[in-house]
């Protein structure tokens, strides 16, 4: 993504020379930051949004508070790239790939591989283990979260390269030849992760099922939930 832990700093009103504050920011935060300081009523914002004022955090990291004040922000914290990036010799030095974080956790998808894979930064920063053996519900929550806001901002999704080598015998539209179109598999974030004859909601439903059926195949729920809707 770009540079997680390259820091920021800024100058301002109100903000105590040398105080560290160790949250996360992003660019969409910045327009929210600088309204606040600026005396701006926050409900005068634009209500799509992504970001939040780091007023407070910025203020509590200078009163040496204990306690983390959090950046409030209406939309998720998500680092989105579907493209590749090539240096001049044409090798690919960055590869599509999706990231949401939440507290201490970050989830990222690598759309050419199918990994999904679930990081705790607070024990290990440099995202050398992957903690979704033990953390399984936190992973599944946090997998469709980054797939709904995907789908919410209607993020563009990337066309992989069939040559990769997790894309043996794939063709174009259909990289890990398997069946089930890219588009429809980026859609809902399944990557190469799971195939046709997977269930990763375990409602019973394969997601060549899910595919035919066009219903969720991450979350149960919200199928028994249309269903319902439905026959009510």
């Amino acid at each position: 993504e770009g540079g997680i832990r390259v820091p920021t700093f800024i100058s301002g009103p109100g903000i105590v020379a040398d105080s560290q504050c160790d949250q996360p920011v992003m660019g969409i935060d910045l327009l929210p930051t600088i309204w606040d300081w600026a005396g701006g009523d926050a409900d005068q914002l634009p209500g799509d949004i992504d970001g939040g004022s780091l007023v407070p955090a910025i203020e509590a990291a200078g009163s040496k508070s204990t306690d983390l004040t959090s950046v409030r922000r209406p939309g998720e914290l998500v680092v989105h790239s579907p493209h590749y990036v090539l240096t001049k010799d044409g090798a690919k030095n960055q590869r599509p790939s999706s990231a949401i974080f939440d507290g201490k956790w970050k989830l990222v998808a690598w759309y050419e591989t199918g990994d999904i894979h679930l990081f705790d930064l607070e024990s290990d920063i440099s995202e050398s283990t992957d903690a979704s053996g033990s953390n399984s519900e936190v992973k599944e929550g946090l997998h469709v979260r980054l797939r709904d806001y995907l789908a919410n901002v209607e993020a563009r999704m990337p066309s992989l390269d069939p040559r990769h080598p997790s894309n043996a015998g794939g063709k174009e539209g259909d990289a890990d030849n398997d069946g089930l179109p890219d588009y429809w598999e980026f859609k809902e974030l399944l990557t190469h992760s799971f195939g046709p004859q997977d269930d990763p909601d375990g409602d019973g439903k394969t997601n060549q099922e899910e595919y035919n059926m066009k219903t969720d195949p991450l979350t149960a729920q919200s199928n028994q939930d249309a269903v319902s809707s439905v026959n009510q």
